[in-house]
């Protein structure tokens, strides 16, 4: 499962791919995108129906930014949005906790955890899954360390910022 975040007009949807399954902000899409060559042609099918569709990456000059920017052209509409991977999202920017402890970025149930007290982990390792709005959220590690503490239970309820799991990054 690997969960983003798109912004298109302002309006954010939350995107989640597992396998060949897509849902965004939780409804199913009953589509299919077919890679046509390299270039960014695709075609995009739903049922019978299809549509040739042409995307690529954008940079903006000066910009740096967390996200990608995507232009999508259909038939002659332009639409333009930003991708963000939730690993990305959730990563702390400079001035935010830095000291390795894993926390909810949004209110939800933690679902399963994945490791165990001084475990060793990688930064990005999934160390825990979370369930938000339906959806399921793997909860990556930030940096390189062993687990110190596991705050948390399966079913528990969780509020943005709770800890998680706590990281020793000295290990």
């Amino acid at each position: 499962m690997t969960l983003y975040y798109v912004i298109i007009d302002e309006k954010e949807y939350q995107v989640n791919l597992t396998g060949d399954s897509a849902t965004v902000n939780g409804e199913k899409l009953d589509v299919e995108l077919i890679s046509m060559d390299d270039n960014g042609h695709f075609l995009l099918k739903r049922g019978h129906a299809a549509i040739e569709m042409y995307i690529h990456q954008v940079s903006h000059p000066g910009e740096q930014s967390q996200s990608s920017n995507l232009e999508i052209l259909i038939g002659r509409q332009k639409i333009e949005a930003s991708v963000e991977s939730h690993y990305r999202r959730s990563r702390p920017s400079q001035g935010q906790y830095t000291d390795g402890d894993l926390r909810a970025p949004m209110p939800g149930v933690v679902f399963e955890i994945l490791v165990e007290a001084g475990q060793p982990v990688s930064e990005g390792d999934v160390l825990v899954i979370m369930e938000s709005m339906k959806m399921k959220m793997q909860m990556r590690s930030l940096v390189s360390g062993q687990v110190k503490t596991i705050a948390i239970e399966p079913g528990q309820d969780v509020e943005k910022g709770s800890l998680l799991v706590a990281i020793d990054q000295s290990f």
